[in-house]
């Protein structure tokens, strides 16, 4: 199964160039690494990415995560029907597939060509 995570071009390149686990603030601060499912990507951009150009999608494959990997509603709205996975500890870069770059329109908002998806 494929699940994604999303961070900025900026952020990316210096930890793929390190070629260590990554490991973001979030995994810190909250325990674990936000990731979403294919149904999910524009949701996410959308509601936290918004206006921020040059956002790289992760593609990576979960069964190759060594960290635990768990499917849950965030715990903000514990009610959603949504559930996201998280990845519990640091991800191997070995499990990451492909990166794919995106950028919003004028209007602040992300589009997705319907073909950039169809080999996952």
């Amino acid at each position: 199964m494929k699940i994604f995570h999303i961070i900025g071009k900026d952020d990316w390149y210096p930890i793929k160039k390190e070629k260590k686990d990554y490991t973001p603030s979030s995994l810190k601060s909250e325990g674990f690494i936000h990731c979403c499912k294919l149904d999910q990507i524009l949701l996410v951009l959308n509601t936290f990415f918004k206006n921020k150009d040059h956002q790289i999608i992760l593609v990576i494959n979960q069964n190759k995560v060594k960290s635990k990997v768990v499917h849950e509603t965030p715990y903000e709205t514990p009610q959603s029907k949504f559930h996201f996975p998280h990845i519990y500890g640091p991800l191997n870069l070995d499990a990451i597939e492909d990166e794919i770059e995106v950028h919003p329109k004028e209007d602040g908002l992300f589009t997705l060509p319907k073909d950039l998806f169809n080999d996952l």
